[in-house]
């Protein structure tokens, strides 16, 4: 039996194409899901009109996924991830975060079209593949770069100095205070 696409379907063909199959696969599961219709002239005559239609449609995807591409190839992401003593990195660079940043940079995009396929554990420049359209694939240059963890320095102060102002500052309250007592006194 002929039967005549709907949809794309990978292991027969393609939107359009005129296929043969077993009756009862077309009846029983092909045709019900609107997969396929019958082969005749009437159907095909359906079928070329809505390919045109679905043929601009897919144009116009593509045309905009081009301006699309463009934009995010001109785009280079900056993170930093901090690291350890020893160099361990602390934290890595997800297909959200990429999705985040390129959001703000006003472009929408969906998390499932970037192609991170492990996030990114280590400094460098990558290249990450965004698919926008089934033949438009941009590259998403990514630059990581970690910072090194630095032990917290304290100041040595010393002993003496720190008792004399402590001191110091007790003393001027004390006269501080006589001089307030002998005021009330005269007064």
């Amino acid at each position: 039996m002929e039967v005549i696409l709907r949809e794309d379907y990978p292991s027969l063909g393609f939107t359009g194409d005129t296929v043969r199959v077993k009756p009862g696969y077309a009846r029983n599961f092909l045709i019900p899901r609107g997969l396929a219709v019958v082969a005749n002239t009437r159907q095909a005559n359906v079928i070329k009109h809505e390919m045109q239609a679905i043929n601009a449609k897919k144009a116009r995807l593509k045309e905009l996924a081009t301006e699309k591409k463009g934009q995010i190839e001109n785009l280079k992401l900056e993170f930093k991830l901090k690291a350890g003593e020893e160099g361990k990195v602390f934290g890595v660079v997800t297909s959200q975060n990429l999705e985040d940043s390129i959001k703000k940079e006003g472009i929408e995009i969906e998390k499932k079209q970037i192609k991170l396929y492990e996030p990114i554990k280590a400094e460098g420049e990558f290249d990450v593949p965004v698919k926008l359209h089934s033949e438009v694939i941009a590259n998403l240059k990514v630059l990581v770069s970690v910072e090194k963890y630095q032990k917290p320095t304290r100041k040595k102060v010393d002993k003496k100095a720190r008792h004399q102002k402590e001191t110091k500052v007790e003393d001027t309250n004390v006269a501080e205070n006589v001089e307030t007592i002998e005021a009330t006194k005269e007064a």
